[in-house]
């Protein structure tokens, strides 16, 4: 186009959000700038779109390079901008990773809903981390007359309901309490008399869950509202959750891309820069409170955060195999944004270390049925669970 005339270069564009990537346009539109001395305007959508299993975020961000390679002008981000302002000489500088993450996931929230035309959210809290962080976020994107919030005690959850309400009264907002303990014990009565056989453990368990389901589903009839789910990213490969799931279904997987470790840095960012006061209770990111399902079998997460958040990362986000998550893990420095403990990792030897990958490996290729069925997860990184991941349910392929 320089070659035929042009005196600038126009980019149309319908680029995907995933954080980072901002830095990545405007870093290759100052390269074509200086290398053919004319100025480059990139114009990006905003809104959003679906591949089914996955969410895209289009987040504006539009931006001019004049023809000395600096940046002249960037429309806002998750905004729509109409034009014209005045240019500005300003060298652009990147948001922090968990600022550039709430403005997207709080875009997503409000405009996913808006177009699937349900006007009421609907959030089951446990109080646990991962609930209390979508109750937040969704509350702040929605308001708080378009948020319904639900707990569905049990006997095994009674340590954890005191964080339900310090969330709800640093929200200010209500919550509903719809116990499942009495319909439980109902249902495995019935299910044991009729088997004539007492029933599992991990049973009971599924039971407890997909009955939050129920409730969760009737409530959404009484309220016109869209259940979101409030699974992780490092929950959903390990398929730490049983099928249908009260963390898994729902409109959409709002924190399904993030994994446990970033949740912990993304809790921190809401209570000091989202709401600028406690929100999200401090003990469930601290380490106060030990991660839990608070089921049956399984009254804390058999799950070592610190290292397996990491290493889904890695195999779902960057399609690494076992050797190369080995020799990142064992003979170089970890990422950082995989690894923010990195003494976590260097507690384990080579062959600890091994079995932790050979544990998710295994997991991740256990679970895409659970996946597969789960909400569908809005994309935040450059590859996430889901249909921008090809995974197959026939997985005999080693890696």
């Amino acid at each position: 186009m320089v070659v035929l005339g042009a005196d600038m270069l126009v980019h149309i564009n319908q680029s995907y959000f995933y954080y980072g990537k901002q830095e990545k346009r405007i870093a290759l539109g100052k390269s074509i700038s200086l290398i053919n001395g004319i100025p480059f305007i990139s114009v990006n959508a905003i809104g959003i779109g679906d591949i089914l299993k996955n969410i895209v975020i289009f987040d504006g961000n539009s931006f001019i390079i004049d023809a000395k390679g600096e940046c002249a002008f960037k429309a806002p981000a998750f905004d729509e901008y109409n034009g014209p302002g005045d240019l500005y000489k300003e060298e652009y500088s990147p948001p922090s990773k968990y600022k550039e993450i709430t403005d997207a996931l709080l875009f997503e929230q409000k405009e996913f809903f808006r177009l699937s035309g349900i006007k009421t959210a609907q959030v089951h809290i446990s109080g646990g981390l991962d609930s209390a962080i979508v109750a937040a976020l969704v509350s702040k994107a929605m308001g708080e007359k378009n948020t319904v919030l639900i707990t569905n005690p049990s006997d095994l959850n009674a340590d954890s309901l005191q964080y339900v309400k310090q969330l709800t009264e640093a929200l200010v907002t209500g919550y509903y309490i719809n116990p499942i303990q009495e319909i439980y014990e109902k249902i495995v009565e019935v299910h044991e008399k009729s088997f004539g056989a007492k029933l599992s453990l991990s049973g009971k368990s599924c039971i407890q869950a997909t009955l939050r389901t129920v409730q969760g589903l009737a409530a959404t009839h009484m309220f016109g509202s869209g259940i979101v789910a409030t699974g992780n990213h490092t929950e959903i490969v390990l398929g730490w959750a049983t099928f249908h799931d009260i963390g898994s279904i729902g409109v959409h997987s709002l924190i399904g891309d993030l994994t446990k470790m970033e949740l912990y840095e993304l809790a921190e960012y809401i209570n000091r820069f989202l709401y600028q006061r406690e929100v999200v209770p401090t003990d469930l990111y601290t380490g106060r409170f030990v991660p839990a399902a608070e089921l049956p079998d399984a009254k804390e997460d058999p799950i070592d955060y610190t290292v397996q958040s990491g290493i889904c990362a890695m195999l779902i986000r960057e399609r690494k195999n076992k050797k190369q998550i080995l020799k990142e893990l064992y003979e170089n420095i970890p990422n950082p944004d995989y690894f923010p403990k990195v003494d976590e990792v260097r507690k384990y030897d080579k062959e600890g270390l091994e079995k932790q990958i050979t544990f998710a490996v295994n997991k991740m290729k256990r679970s895409v049925y659970k996946a597969a069925q789960a909400a569908p997860i809005v994309i935040i990184s450059p590859r996430s669970r889901g249909f921008s991941n090809r995974e197959t349910l026939i997985n005999f392929y080693n890696i």
